[in-house]
């Protein structure tokens, strides 16, 4: 299971702010391309930055994205 389903099922305790609003405190701009890939996994394509790329699997491994994981693996293979 990932962190945030574990996160949203009870599993894991969830940081909330003043209103309520779940706190995710991870950079916004690559937590837009885990949301994007939690909504299509298959339609998902990682970046071609290489330290995109980097920061992205590091944020999938936070968040225990396997699947993610490996793609992004898999597109850094392509690159080499």
């Amino acid at each position: 299971d990932s962190m945030l389903e574990r996160m949203f099922n009870g599993d894991l305790p969830v940081k909330r702010d003043p209103q309520g609003h779940v706190f995710i405190d991870r950079d916004g701009h690559h937590f837009a391309h885990v949301l994007c890939y939690l909504r299509d996994r298959a339609g998902w394509t990682p970046p071609s930055d290489a330290d995109t790329l980097a920061a992205l699997y590091n944020e999938a491994e936070y968040f225990i994205l396997l699947g993610m994981q490996e793609r992004i693996e898999e597109t850094l293979r392509s690159k080499q």
